[in-house]
């Protein structure tokens, strides 16, 4: 009898530690489901069975209901988006570009982003939008001027592009138009212009240097002098034909041409 005892007793002992192990586990678990941590640079989106909250919760230690209440993480931080771009220039060029944006989610619009678009807010609404402005503002400049007024370009596109993603509550931060290529055609021309800028200076230096030596023909410096020397010598014929009776005066008004005003 007194063994069968002492095996009751062991017996309860054992079920009192398995119940306090048991309850133990249970209080950790709801402690810590009842505990949300959002990381720096972040907000967290509460939903309480499936319902979003119209508020998010700022970066730190919240406390929410267990098994109720579910906290999403939401980065604020600067992101980057990268694609390919195609669009046709004002003069019907093909241009092929890279762009890149630097963007981030407003944290006050963090609740409504992933409520309204979810998390692939990229593909949904930066992709189309900034396919729509490159094809808008390149279609008012010639292929030339997207290359040289390649800055002026991208500003027009970010402008175009936060007027309309800011209602969604996405901030750019920086647009970048990493590279521009156009067709094979449109690259040889250019390379044949900026050929033919090299060479003209070195061909109008050569022919300057070649008109250089030759006289130039029909100046009026040129004919001055001979025009005194034949004024002196129809004088000096004047003055040996005075009998003749042909003035030096006229003779020499029918010989020579007139000159310029102030030139004597």
């Amino acid at each position: 009898m007194s063994k069968e005892k002492v095996i009751d007793i062991s017996t309860r002992k054992t079920g009192k530690i398995v119940g306090i192990c048991a309850a133990a586990v249970a209080a950790i678990i709801v402690v810590v489901s009842s505990v949300s941590i959002v990381p720096a640079g972040c907000t967290g989106v509460v939903t309480t069975f499936g319902k979003v909250s119209d508020t998010a919760l700022n970066e730190g230690l919240h406390l929410k209901v267990p098994f109720a209440q579910r906290v999403t993480t939401v980065s604020n931080k600067i992101q980057v988006y990268q694609a390919d771009a195609d669009a046709v220039s004002k003069d019907l060029q093909t241009v092929n570009s890279t762009i890149a944006v630097n963007f981030r989610i407003k944290s006050a619009s963090s609740a409504s982003i992933f409520k309204n678009i979810g998390s692939d807010y990229e593909n949904v609404i930066l992709m189309p939008t900034v396919q729509e402005c490159m094809k808008s503002v390149c279609a008012k400049y010639t292929a030339e001027q997207l290359i040289t007024d390649r800055a002026q370009v991208g500003e027009e596109i970010k402008a175009q592009l936060v007027s309309k993603v800011d209602e969604y509550g996405i901030e750019i931060e920086k647009f970048n138009i990493v590279n521009f290529d156009f067709s094979s055609e449109f690259n040889e021309a250019i390379e044949a212009k900026q050929v033919a800028e090299q060479k003209a200076p070195v061909e109008k230096d050569q022919a300057d240097h070649s008109d250089g030596g030759q006289p130039q023909q029909g100046g009026q410096g040129d004919l001055e002098p001979i025009f005194k020397k034949l004024s002196l010598a129809l004088l000096r014929r004047s003055a040996a034909e005075q009998g003749l009776g042909q003035p030096c005066g006229q003779f020499f008004q029918h010989v020579r041409p007139p000159l310029r005003p102030g030139i004597v």
